[in-house]
């Protein structure tokens, strides 16, 4: 990260309201406070603001550790306190600026506010937790004094009396990833809705890019250089930077109206386009291909996958909420699929049209990417395994020529070796994931370029203190380090009165 782009002094104030309408989850991961001395803290937050969620983590640093280089934040030396919070999606161009605004802000606030009930559970600062994450906002800094009062009420001071002590908290960094942030005009955008006037923070840094960075930061140790992502959430976006920083490629990225292959939308879209067939009652496209080629038996092979689509339409529909049984005239509970119901295919066909239009000419992006699922689950077995496997090859070789291209354009003369990380909601499932590896070590084998893929030492650990989020936290680590040392002898901690 270019401290020079993105350092900025309090002074511009950063709007955060906690929305109360907003769906959230808020999560106390790690304490570990400093309470035998007057202590400095750093704040430091990143976001992952995704298409169909937002994740913030906050990270508290003990100041003076972090200039004696003795913190880390993968083993948490170092590290006072960690929080995360969990909202709604953040992609302005899905879920609409208002909402992805909100979703944000409110994703930031509650994290903040946790960590000082954290740090009020274990001592009495006498503050309110929203009392003191709106000083740190509205300030940029705040000085929380804790422990008894050494006068008594007389006026005289207490005798053996411990000393009172104050923990001052400075808003460090804050840096934003976000889905659809994809250029200078939509984070400028994201700028002029966060960074207003009236009710705002203050922070130190502030960087707005998109979640690819992060994700590249988090494979890089927040240098988002020399390396390369493929993120498969609800949307997908290949992106790569080369070692020196200088050439930025991106492939896909464009959005469900252009078929991103391997997204989320995408797998969802492959559901939805076999249930429709399966309440059709018609074949699967590719029987063709068989009897084209002169092979009757590869033809009537490929008829069976109809049953594989039966039984993907049966789940899909379920997820939705559309029940496939029905009671005969005689009584009789049967499923529409198994036996001709044309009445209840033809209601279930209008059922299924209102949930995708309900809500405007073309359904929710994360509405269709929740279907992505069921591929996954259906892999696995027998009778659907082979259907589902062909769609998932298909969508994992869409991924791994999106990563391809998008290194070979930011490649330099000479053998150029890339960090690669794999993240999203869709590549969190294992038999998604493999083959997207298998297929990029396709692709490069045998050329000038090689690839190493970049395991999160904090996954599987139990707590979730790692992925793209922590990428934006080490982003903010950096870009306020850049910071200081554009401003030598300058205190950051200041007293208030």
């Amino acid at each position: 990260v270019d401290g020079g782009d993105c350092a900025r002094r309090a002074g511009d104030a950063m709007n955060v309201p906690v929305d109360t309408g907003v769906t959230h989850k808020v999560v106390f991961l790690e304490q570990n406070w400093a309470l035998d001395r007057d202590v400095d803290y750093l704040v430091f937050v990143g976001v992952d603001g995704g298409g169909t969620a937002t994740n913030c983590l906050v990270w508290v640093v003990d100041a003076e550790k972090h200039a004696a280089g003795a913190f880390d934040l993968d083993t948490g030396i170092g590290v006072a306190a960690t929080a995360r919070c969990m909202t709604g999606a953040a992609n302005a161009n899905s879920a609409g600026m208002d909402k992805a605004v909100a979703n944000v802000t409110t994703a930031i606030g509650l994290a903040v506010e946790k960590v000082f009930e954290s740090f009020n559970e274990d001592v009495d600062t006498k503050y309110r937790p929203q009392a003191a994450a709106a000083g740190l906002f509205q300030l940029g800094q705040v000085n929380l004094p804790y422990g008894p009062d050494e006068t008594a009420a007389s006026g005289r001071k207490r005798k053996n009396a411990p000393p009172q002590r104050t923990a001052r908290f400075r808003l460090a960094g804050v840096t934003l990833g976000l889905a659809g942030c994809d250029s200078a005009a939509s984070a400028e955008l994201w700028r002029d809705r966060l960074l207003l006037d009236e009710a705002g923070i203050l922070s130190d840094t502030l960087v707005v890019d998109s979640d690819a960075v992060i994700a590249l930061a988090r494979a890089t140790k927040g240098k988002a250089r020399g390396g390369a992502v493929i993120i498969a959430g609800t949307g997908t976006v290949a992106f790569a930077v080369s070692h020196d920083g200088k050439s930025k490629a991106r492939t896909q990225g464009f959005g469900p109206a252009f078929n991103d292959v391997g997204s989320g939308h995408w797998l969802g879209s492959k559901v939805l386009e076999c249930t429709a067939r399966a309440l059709d009652g018609r074949l699967p496209h590719n029987i063709f291909e068989g009897i084209a080629n002169g092979n009757m038996f590869e033809g009537i092979t490929n008829g069976y996958l109809n049953d594989a689509e039966k039984i993907v339409a049966r789940a899909a529909l379920k997820h939705i909420g559309i029940t496939t049984s029905v009671t005969t005239t005689e009584g009789d509970a049967v499923d529409m699929f198994e036996y001709q119901c044309v009445k209840a295919r033809e209601n279930c066909r209008e059922d299924i049209i209102k949930w995708a239009y309900k809500d405007g000419p073309s359904p929710a992006w994360d509405k269709v990417a929740s279907l992505a699922p069921i591929l996954f689950a259906r892999w696995g077995k027998e009778r659907t395994r082979f259907y589902v496997d062909r769609i998932l090859n298909e969508a994992a070789r869409g991924l791994a020529s999106a990563l391809y291209n998008a290194i070979e354009r930011v490649t330099r003369k000479g053998t150029n070796e890339f960090t690669v990380a794999l993240v999203g909601g869709t590549l969190t499932y294992d038999v998604y994931r493999a083959k997207v590896i298998e297929h990029v070590k396709t692709l490069f084998e045998g050329g000038v370029n090689s690839v190493t893929f970049y395991d999160d030492p904090c996954s599987g650990k139990g707590v979730d203190v790692g992925g793209p989020s922590a990428g934006a936290v080490e982003m903010s680590v950096r870009s306020f380090e850049a910071y200081v040392a554009q401003n030598p002898g300058q205190n950051v901690f200041r007293d208030l009165a």
